[in-house]
């Protein structure tokens, strides 16, 4: 199979999942997961710091919940290295 047709085939099967009206639906997730992060980021203002760790755990995040169904809260310190093996 060619890279073009394996990647046609792949978008072809995932295409639905982002139709407007499936993100509509996420929306209280989404909005959720960010005043999360933003509160967490709202710490380091002033600071010098890397926004991938904050970023990686609020994507995972969305990610279990929409995806899963799993509210599970990585931005938590504890919940930390899961996220990060997730992401691996």
């Amino acid at each position: 199979m060619l890279i073009c047709e394996k990647w046609r085939s792949h978008r072809k099967m995932i295409a639905p999942t982002f139709h407007i009206n499936i993100l509509k639906s996420f929306m209280g997730v989404f909005n959720e997961n960010s005043k999360s992060v933003v509160k967490k980021l709202r710490s380091e203002v002033g600071k010098t710091f890397d926004v991938h760790d904050y970023m990686s755990c609020v994507t995972v995040d969305i990610l279990l919940e929409t995806a899963m169904g799993i509210t599970k809260t990585t931005q938590d310190a504890a919940s930390f290295d899961y996220a990060m093996a997730v992401m691996k």
